[in-house]
């Protein structure tokens, strides 16, 4: 089924074909915090969040987990490989 009501800017669909290039399966990227450290892309990310299109596969850890050094690990949604395409490594 096809996002049909969700809109985004070239520089949101430019960052969403990056989470695409950095996710090498479902739930698993290497497009990670400090992949979003400037201004600009810390934004586009949150925007992209916002629509839904993307999400942080470990919000659900504590920072106990990582020794006290939380990241975020962005992927793709369902409805964001719906508008850039699932990763190659999707089944």
């Amino acid at each position: 089924m096809e996002n049909t009501n969700t809109t985004i800017t070239a520089k949101e669909l430019t960052v969403l074909n990056l989470i695409k290039e950095y996710q090498n399966e479902e739930g698993h990227s290497e497009f990670l915090s400090e992949d979003a450290k400037t201004k600009s892309v810390a934004g586009l990310v949150s925007s992209l969040e916002k629509k839904q299109l993307i999400y942080d596969s470990y919000s659900n850890f504590d920072n106990d987990e990582f020794d006290g050094k939380r990241f975020k690990m962005w992927c793709l949604t369902h409805e964001g490989a719906e508008i850039v395409g699932k990763p190659e490594s999707w089944s």
